[in-house]
């Protein structure tokens, strides 16, 4: 019982270092504790799985560098399965800073040996909101007739073919504010879309899959993780989650000896009054 009192009333600058600890060492080597994968997660991964080489993806980044810690964990592992399915990808943006994380992502094609132009695309930040989406989805060329670098579209092996979001075989998008824009701009036209938001979205957008207007769901840090799991990829998601995972278990384990603590003084002070 003393030992128990002892870590009752421990130091909280101990409890700081500990808590630094067991979130730092998960960080650099992932414990890999186990995390279920939820069925909306799982319908983006059998979703994208069904796509045969060549399959042409149109994928919105609509999210700033604030949601990137939330938010891009999905996008990555989700361009890692479209890489290894040789799918083409078409990124657009509705956002300011969404055409350079899209650069920034794709650039990991380019160091996989794909070619800008033949394999993928950026076209840039498109201003307008759900106007400039309605126009976009419905003639890609002429919503956009350059990409992000200033050359035409019809230069682009990749847009061939390529006027409507009905040409498309997949719509991807990755948000920190939509909620049913792309639902009502490209459901008309039957192209599957698939969603990746940030967490407090997670349950608006609850709905258009159960409708089956999102063919599946990825929500927050904890979807990018469920799904570098299934790429079988660990990435720096699931190095997180192990972390929040200690992190809490930290708390709860001190929250325990400290209400123990307590529950132990109150019964001598009882006892000696």
């Amino acid at each position: 019982m003393k030992y128990i009192l002892a870590l009752g009333s421990v130091d909280r600058r101990v409890l700081y270092v500990l808590l630094a600890v067991v979130l730092v060492l998960p960080l650099v080597r992932p414990i890999g504790l186990p995390i279920s994968i939820r069925d909306n997660s799982k319908q983006v991964y059998d979703k994208i799985d069904e796509l045969k080489p060549g399959a042409r993806v149109i994928m919105d980044i609509n999210y700033d560098v604030s949601a990137i810690a939330d938010i891009e964990s999905q996008a990555v592992a989700i361009l890692n399965h479209l890489l290894d399915k040789d799918a083409k990808v078409i990124a657009i943006s509705f956002v300011p800073q969404g055409p350079i994380i899209a650069d920034r992502l794709l650039g990991r094609w380019l160091e996989a040996g794909k070619e800008y132009g033949k394999d993928f695309c950026n076209l840039g930040y498109l201003a307008g909101g759900e106007t400039a989406m309605n126009a976009f989805i419905r003639d890609l060329p002429k919503a956009c007739p350059s990409d992000y670098m200033g050359s035409p579209v019809s230069s682009l092996e990749v847009m061939n073919g390529i006027r409507s979001g009905a040409d498309a075989d997949l719509l991807i998008y990755f948000s920190s504010s939509y909620t049913a824009e792309w639902i009502r701009q490209a459901g008309p036209l039957d192209v599957p879309i698939i969603a990746g938001v940030i967490t407090v979205l997670g349950p608006a957008q609850e709905a258009f899959v159960q409708s089956g207007q999102l063919k599946g769901l990825l929500v927050g840090m904890r979807g990018g993780a469920e799904y570098e799991l299934m790429i079988r990829k660990p990435g720096p998601a699931v190095a997180a989650m192990d972390a929040q995972s200690m992190g809490h278990m930290l708390f709860i384990l001190f929250i325990v000896f400290g209400n123990m603590a307590y529950l132990s003084e109150k019964n001598k002070r009882a006892k000696r009054s």
